[in-house]
């Protein structure tokens, strides 16, 4: 490794290699706050040239690390591993400088040649600097003199070309001389690395190091960046834009991008693991590197697995991609309608690795024994009725861990050897698929339109279909549910109800006995029953055939209805004659549920619900506490003993109080008669040590700048936890939450 200093105008002027941005880097990112500090500096840099005073004011733009790649015995590239921004942001200001200043023809052609072209560039028109493919067409766009696309880039050169025009009227006796003067004061420590791989200076290294004080690499960028670094420029040019550009990055969000490849990793390993943030960023590509890159000799071969399964991840993720899995259009059609009901009408993210491995066996891999078609479809039905099933039942435990694990299967389900019912009748009781008996239980008092906000359009939907044939489209605003019954009972509704009508309506009304799919429900509304059947006749749902036929609307009839709804469902979501009304988990395990959870567990709030803690691990610390608030506070005290400074950003920062709302999780407590007016106030917020506002003793010295509000359900102090954590920065996967045993 050789440092050396140097300003801008000796890096760029002094340099005929062309500089080339690798496509593991991040496109271009600075905007306006990074943008106006950048030319604060210039100017600042300007009034001391024009100031005639001595010493001249010096500016420090901090590092930039290269390394030279010889491709040849006379030809070489500047590899940018590290401060793409600052170098591309300098070269931009000095577009728009070139573009707005008046120049010669002689003085723009220098400029041109000094600092944007090179005749030793391999890249289009000999441009200097090759950024990466995103940033690509608005540099080149830039520096040719064309109109740009849209774009950071673009937007960049834009800002600095109307900066320098009001400068300019402010200061008419600036000349090019002044700003080529300047760039000799901006200094740049310049990192080269060596070629010799015995140096540890491994670019990858090099790279997660200097990127691990800024903002934090994410999962997406890590593992690219380890693939394309075993490559020479040439292999990554052609695997970033042939495949990992084309077929990731374009097609799938930054965020989806590290999922993708989260749920790509428990593909591989068929195990469960926390998912993608920016704190456990690096865990996961520690795993992703030691046990799934290490299988493969060569990086390209797993960049091209990984880029040709994206599209798979894609169909589950994005509601209008629909997969060519056969030629047969309507097979295609049902597996995509099976994807959507199952990832946005469900929002079942346990199961995207598992479906996302089905699709890649129904196309085939590695010679093995493709899924058939069949098996496809019916696999998906039943996931599809297995969630539906359980969320009628409010059953979501353990599915978050559970479900990645079921991807070692695949090739039994794919011999034939086994299908998904089998699988999860060997899974303990809280990941069981209810059987008809505990779905008619449930259904018979469930208020159904409450309960089941989020599914209840799918499930209707899914009945309607099942009984005529014909498909409804329950995300369709038109079509809405209606309660026959109205929410607001009118004196017709009260006579129709007869004289317990108060408690009928209390009992039933959002009863799937009193509910129907309608395309009318704000033309029918509170109608009388009379008119409700009227215009029912005129819908094109069989729903309104079990009503128009019925004289009077009580509680019989609401009952009968009942009883024909809840057989539909049981039709649209069937079980094979054997699950029906068979215990469907293994009995021979024993079911202790779930007692050991991380707060970021999706299913985190469905294990507290009625249960009691036992302790909570936090970075290895445990803390018994068997009360919720007792150990919200026990974790607070925690990140203050721990993490000073950030606790006294959260002090300092008056404007965050962390969910703003009725009831802040924080409040600065400057003034003690600050709420006097609220008498709950006092007894639903307490200090860090958990002492309630209403009882701190006059000599108390504990710290008395912040209260954090405790009245809370188990459910949502699982919320004000995470919450917390994130505002610390602290990783959640590292609180461990023991809840007691069940009593019996």
């Amino acid at each position: 490794m050789r440092v050396e200093s140097k300003n801008v105008r000796e890096l760029l002027m002094g340099n005929t290699s062309p500089f080339f941005i690798p496509p593991f880097q991040r496109s271009y990112a600075w905007g306006k706050p990074e943008l106006s500090r950048f030319f604060h500096d210039i100017t600042r840099l300007l009034e001391s040239e024009l100031s005639g005073k001595e010493p001249k004011l010096q500016h420090f733009f901090g590092t930039l690390v290269v390394k030279r790649e010889y491709q040849s015995l006379d030809k070489d590239i500047i590899i940018v591993v590290d401060g793409q921004q600052r170098i591309t942001t300098t070269l931009l200001f000095l577009l728009a400088l070139r573009d707005t200043f008046p120049m010669s023809d002689d003085e723009r052609e220098g400029t041109d040649q000094a600092f944007f072209y090179s005749s030793d560039s391999k890249y289009e028109e000999k441009i200097k600097l090759k950024q990466v493919t995103a940033d690509w067409d608005c540099y080149k766009a830039i520096v040719t003199g064309k109109k740009a696309p849209s774009g950071l880039i673009t937007n960049a050169y834009t800002y600095f070309c109307r900066e320098l025009k009001a400068l300019m009227q402010r200061v008419p006796r600036l000349e090019t001389v002044h700003f080529v003067s300047i760039l000799e004061r901006i200094n740049l420590a310049v990192i080269n690395l060596e070629n010799d791989p015995y140096k540890g200076e491994d670019p990858q290294i090099i790279f997660e190091t200097l990127n691990s004080l800024g903002r934090p690499l994410t999962l997406s960028d890590l593992i690219r960046n380890y693939i394309l670094l075993g490559l020479n420029s040439e292999e990554q040019t052609e695997a970033y834009e042939q495949c990992w550009f084309p077929m990731i990055e374009e097609k799938l969000t930054r965020k989806e991008t590290s999922n993708y490849l989260r749920d790509f990793t428990q593909y591989k390993l068929s195990e469960y693991l926390v998912t993608a943030s920016d704190s456990n960023a690096k865990q996961l590509y520690s795993i992703f590197k030691e046990r799934v890159a290490s299988e493969y000799e060569d990086k390209q071969l797993l960049i091209l697995e990984i880029s040709e399964v994206a599209h798979y991840y894609l169909a589950i993720v994005d509601p209008d991609y629909t997969p060519r899995l056969t030629e047969d259009k309507r097979f295609n059609k049902e597996v995509k309608d099976l994807l959507i009901d199952i990832f946005q009408g469900i929002k079942s993210d346990p199961f995207k690795s598992f479906v996302m491995g089905l699709l890649i066996s129904h196309q085939g891999i590695n010679g093995k024994k493709k899924l058939s078609d069949d098996a496809l479809l019916n696999t998906l039905r039943m996931i599809k009725t297995y969630l539906i099933r359980r969320r009628v039942c409010d059953l979501t435990s353990g599915e978050n861990k559970n479900m990645p694990l079921l991807t070692k299967y695949i090739p039994e389900i794919a011999n034939g050897e086994t299908d998904f019912l089998q699988i999860i009748k060997q899974l303990p009781y809280f990941l069981r698929i209810p059987n008809d008996k505990e779905i008619r239980s449930t259904l018979e008092t469930l208020p159904f339109y409450n309960e089941l906000r989020n599914y209840s359009k799918l499930i209707l939907g899914d009945m309607e279909k099942k009984r005529s044939k014909v498909s409804v489209d329950y995300r369709d605003p038109l079509i809405t549910i209606e309660h026959i019954m109205p929410q607001k009972l009118t004196t017709i509704w009260e006579q129709e109800l007869g004289e317990d009508h108060q408690e009928v309506h209390s009992k039933y009304l959002h009863n799937i006995g009193n509910l129907i799919l309608t395309e009318y429900n704000m033309e029918i509304s509170n109608r009388s029953f009379e008119t409700k059947k009227q215009k029912l006749g005129e819908s094109a749902l069989s729903y309104r055939l079990d009503i128009i036929s019925v004289e009077r609307w009580d509680e019989q009839a609401i009952l009968k209805h009942q009883e024909q709804m809840i057989q539909l469902f049981l039709n649209a979501y069937e079980l094979p004659d054997e699950y029906q009304i068979a215990n469907n988990w293994n009995e021979r395990i024993e079911d202790n549920e779930i007692r050991k959870f991380s707060i970021t567990d999706s299913d985190a709030k469905s294990f507290v619900k009625f249960r009691q803690p036992e302790s909570v691990t936090i970075e290895g610390k445990v803390y018994k506490e068997n009360r919720w608030n007792h150990l919200y506070f026990a974790i607070l005290q925690h990140l203050k003993r721990n993490y000073p400074n950030q606790y006294e950003v959260l002090v300092n920062d008056l404007t965050t109080h962390l969910k703003q709302g009725k009831n802040p999780s924080v409040i600065n407590w400057k003034d003690e008669e600050l709420y006097p007016e609220i008498p709950s106030f006092n007894t639903r917020y307490a200090l860090v040590d958990g002492t309630v506002l209403k009882k701190i003793p006059n000599n108390y010295s504990g710290d008395k700048r912040l209260v954090f509000y405790h009245n809370r359900s188990a459910e949502k102090m699982i919320e004000g936890i995470n919450e917390m954590f994130e505002y610390f920065h602290v990783d959640g996967d590292e609180v461990i939450i023991t809840l007691k045993e069940k009593s019996n």
